[in-house]
């Protein structure tokens, strides 16, 4: 009596079926993640540009003048600045672009502020 042997491995139908389904969930997934990339670098942005005014408010009610630049502020061995930035002086937000103090509102601006 003959056997018939079971052929492992998928079928070309199987295979074309696997790779729609797989590229149809990309699709609607792939959108998904890109935006909320967006979304969350925007919620950073916000929370650190606050943050950071916060602290120079403090900073100036404690020395009594802003600094000009964020670069301004240097540990220099003093420990109140671990008071202001436990984590070092922020020197650029996260599209990459320098904090700058703006001398007339007191606040750090960037140019991506105006996406908020």
């Amino acid at each position: 009596m003959l056997h018939k042997e079971s052929e492992k491995g998928f079928t070309l139908m199987e295979m074309l079926i696997v790779v729609t389904i797989i590229s149809i969930l990309a699709g609607i997934v792939l959108p998904r993640f890109v935006g909320s990339s967006d979304s969350a670098k925007k919620s950073v942005h916000k929370s650190q540009r606050q943050t950071i005014n916060t602290q120079l408010e403090l900073y100036e009610l404690n020395e009594g003048d802003m600094p000009t630049a964020m670069t301004d502020i240097q540990w220099g061995g003093d420990p109140a600045y671990i008071t202001y930035w436990p984590e070092g002086v922020p020197t650029a937000c996260v599209y990459g672009t320098a904090w700058e103090v703006n001398t007339t509102t007191k606040r750090v601006q960037t140019d991506h502020d105006s996406h908020e």
